[in-house]
């Protein structure tokens, strides 16, 4: 995660108020911080054909009475289930075990910072039909040109209205764009056709330099295939080249989507741990072709 010179820092922090950041490691924060919350911050720039949309995602989570886990996390729509490297897994909404309240705090003004662009998010109501949810998550589509392939984003954050999240600012860089995607050899600009004869999709792309998975991640890259009956979704190292197994067309028609995650984490005071992630994807449609 980048650290912001004290002279941006300042004036970002001016426009908030002229409240003070605390960003930093867990080590760096008092001791004496109230509960932490754990931050989800997700910038998604989406490409289908010629077509793009990007949206900014923030969300303040905490358990009452228990610990910000990954069923919590996936309730609140902050994380997506991602097999292990190199494996597969059919997507549903089953989730195992009880969550106890899940609370998503308002954190004062939040504001998304790119390419000399500045765009406030604004607080949305969480949909919580069975009553374990309460508070709100952060939304705002953001200019497309903003936040593009590797454009430097910065978040600033008011800080809570009762004092427990301080106000901070956290940046980082988005990733490359997925450039050069081939399905089974041909151009997604363009619906793919493939092959019914029960082989493997092959889906190659331009791969991050030197890239492999870092500790903690689960992958670098991942492969939705959706169809009408089921997603199933691929996990992989962003090396270029990966192969879907033919068991994940469940369907004659549907979409492939490959997406290239980044992840950078933060800390602040009442905040920790932190995650701002991209997620830049490229979708393409195909067809199953049978032999006659």
């Amino acid at each position: 995660m980048r650290a912001l010179s004290s002279t941006t820092l300042a004036a970002s922090l001016a426009l908030l108020g002229g409240c003070s950041a605390a960003v930093g490691t867990p080590s760096e924060l008092d001791a004496d911080t109230a509960t932490p919350v754990h931050a989800v911050v997700v910038v998604e720039r989406a490409q289908q054909g010629d077509g793009a949309r990007v949206a900014v995602v923030a969300r303040f989570v905490s358990v009452r009475g228990g610990v910000v886990d990954d069923r919590a996390l996936r309730m609140v729509g902050a994380l997506s289930r991602v097999p292990a490297g190199g494996a597969c897994a059919v997507l549903d909404d089953a989730e195992e075990g009880a969550v106890r309240g899940v609370e998503l705090h308002d954190v004062g003004a939040v504001t998304l910072e790119a390419a000399s662009t500045r765009s406030a998010l604004v607080t949305r109501q969480v949909p919580d039909p069975i009553g374990r949810v309460t508070g709100v998550f952060y939304f705002s589509p953001a200019d497309i040109h903003a936040v593009a392939p590797g454009a430097k984003v910065s978040l600033l954050v008011q800080g809570s209205p009762h004092g427990d999240i301080a106000p901070f600012v956290v940046a980082g860089a988005a990733p490359r764009d997925l450039g050069e995607v081939r399905v089974a050899g041909q151009d997604i600009a363009r619906p793919v056709v493939v092959a019914a004869s029960g082989g493997p999709i092959e889906i190659t792309w331009e791969g991050s330099e030197g890239a492999s998975p870092r500790p903690g991640d689960d992958a670098t890259v991942f492969v939705d295939v959706s169809t009408a009956r089921q997603t199933t979704r691929c996990a992989f190292a962003d090396v270029g080249r990966a192969s879907v197994p033919a068991a994940a067309l469940s369907g004659d028609t549907g979409q492939i989507t490959l997406h290239r995650i980044k992840r950078d984490r933060f800390a602040a005071r009442g905040v920790e741990p932190g995650e701002l992630r991209f997620d830049f994807s490229r979708t393409a449609s195909f067809t199953r072709a049978f032999a006659r």
